[in-house]
């Protein structure tokens, strides 16, 4: 029988940030809700792999060479139709079952990735580090006649290094929601290197 090949990113999400300067999970959670789902089908279809072993161990007696293959329940593509009730002798259809728990583990998936929108949405809070451009600060300075007093650039500095700071803390190297676990050293680094950026400038 074939293993599964798909492969399921469940335990490890990074946080990026893209062109709207938003961040996003460097793997989709509707990717994860396919992956499963098409692990379950993939294992439904290698059930129908399995040889007959009697016609490896007695092939005299069988009269054809043809690949012989176990009995298998199927994943219907579509709900099968029940049976009419006024009919006795008509019974449900038998792969009826897969096709109900396929959308049982289906709607379960989709319960554990609920909690990962939730979670991204606390960074909303930090948009003014998102917008932040030190490179444009940065220009600001380059004319010497418009250099702040000693004191302002030195508040400036000192800020700008407590921000760092801040962010280094507030913002965790990983954490675990849901039955993922959730990279945010990326984003955390990147923010904070903002402000390290331009307090050493």
């Amino acid at each position: 029988m074939g293993a599964p090949k798909a492969q399921i990113p469940l335990f490890h999400i990074d946080l990026l940030v893209g062109d709207d300067k938003r961040p996003k999970y460097s793997s989709s959670a509707k990717e994860v809700v396919s992956s499963i789902l098409t692990i379950f089908e993939q294992g439904i279809r290698s059930l129908q792999e399995i040889n007959q072993v009697e016609q490896k161990l007695l092939p005299h007696l069988f009269k054809t060479n043809a690949k012989m293959y176990l009995k298998a329940t199927v994943k219907p593509e579509l709900r099968p139709e029940d049976p009419n009730p006024d009919d006795k002798r008509e019974l449900p259809d038998e792969h009826l079952w897969v096709y109900e728990e396929y959308l049982k583990l289906r709607d379960c998936v989709m319960k554990i990735i609920d909690p990962l929108d939730d979670y991204i949405a606390t960074y909303a809070r930090f948009q003014k580090e998102y917008d932040f451009d030190p490179e444009k600060e940065i220009a600001s300075y380059e004319d010497p006649e418009e250099w702040p007093e000693v004191d302002v650039l030195r508040s400036s500095i000192t800020f700008h290094k407590a921000e760092e700071k801040r962010l280094q803390g507030e913002i965790p190297e990983e954490i675990i929601c849901s039955v993922f676990k959730i990279s945010t050293k990326v984003i955390r680094d990147m923010l904070a290197a903002k402000h390290a950026k331009l307090a050493q400038a």
